[in-house]
Order: structure tokens, then C-alpha cells, then sequence
């Protein structure tokens, strides 16, 4: 489906920061933000990234979501503000990063990150 992008292996191990207690809360939240999201897009791919996934999260830190679906336009920041209205009401620190089946290529650097070093969602 995604020819070129290789996704990162992810255990049951005890460094996932999806597993530890402190992040049930993200987790649900981000839960609940997909739900609301798949009510207008089908979602192909999702991703947790960022220091929530790296388990370096701080009071400060903002949840950082990459979303991939084909339904998503060329014009990626619209559809970017789009998620962003969807997000605020649920908890105003989450940070979509929409891409289309296109603009999710292993050969942009945030992809490779997210794909290494994120937590697939969906």
C-alpha cells in the first residue's frame, strides 16, 4: 500500500509509552479525536509521534497525531486547519499532521521519524 515505507517493529516491552500508566489519558484522548475524525475521512494510517511515543512528555508537551487518509486534498494545510477545529474541543494539545497517500513518502525525513519512532494507532 505504501511501497518504500518500512514501520518500525513495536512489542509489548516496558519502554512503550503507550503500555505505561501516565499516558492512559493521551491514549483515550487521542482515541476519542480518531473517532471524531472518522466520522468525515477514512483513516488509513495513525500514528502517536513525538515525545509522547518517545516517552519524554512534559506538563508542556503538545500531542502529535500523523493521520493518513486518501480522502485528505492536495492543499494539506486546509485540511490540517480542518483537524485542528476537530481537535480544540476534545483537548487543545493535539497537533494533527494530515498527509495524503502521496505526501506520506519515506524519503521526507518527518515520515522516516514517525514511521521509525512512532506508535501506530490505526
Amino acid at each position: 500500500m505504501y511501497s518504500g515505507v518500512r514501520f518500525r517493529e513495536h512489542g509489548n516491552d516496558k519502554g512503550n509509552p503507550l503500555m505505561a500508566q501516565r499516558n492512559e489519558d493521551v491514549i483515550k484522548i487521542v482515541r476519542q479525536f480518531l473517532d471524531e475524525i472518522q466520522k468525515s475521512y477514512k483513516i488509513e494510517l495513525a500514528f502517536l509521534y513525538g515525545s509522547y511515543a518517545k516517552g519524554a512528555s512534559n506538563e508542556w508537551s503538545d500531542i502529535d497525531i500523523a493521520i493518513v487518509s486518501p480522502d485528505f486534498s492536495d492543499d494539506l494545510l486546509k485540511e490540517r486547519l480542518i483537524l485542528t477545529k476537530l481537535a480544540i474541543p476534545i483537548d487543545d494539545r493535539i497537533e494533527p499532521k494530515p498527509f495524503n497517500k502521496e505526501s506520506f513518502n519515506p524519503n521526507d525525513p518527518l515520515v522516516y521519524e514517525i514511521t521509525q519512532n512512532g506508535l501506530p494507532l490505526i
